[in-house]
């Protein structure tokens, strides 16, 4: 978003709270990932699908609040 580009004022504090809602995401990956590896007979489409729906659902979920919180900063900021 060229509002972070081109103010260090909300840069900073944008990607502080974008890289707390999409780190997230990826540890619950790893935990499902493994999770669903340990399900017997589990086939590998299954597989596949659950982690792209846990991975994309809390994805989806930070992308948002993060840009919903940069539109806020840069609008506190002018």
């Amino acid at each position: 978003m060229c509002s972070t580009l081109e103010n260090p004022v909300v840069w900073y504090p944008a990607n502080q709270y974008a890289a707390k809602w999409l780190l997230w995401p990826g540890a619950v990956f790893v935990v499902a990932a493994v999770g669903f590896c340990l399900v017997p007979g589990i086939s590998g489409d299954v597989y596949s699908l659950g982690c792209l729906f846990v991975f994309a659902v809390p994805l989806v979920i930070g992308l948002t609040l993060s840009v919903r919180y940069v539109k806020a900063l840069a609008r506190q900021s002018r």
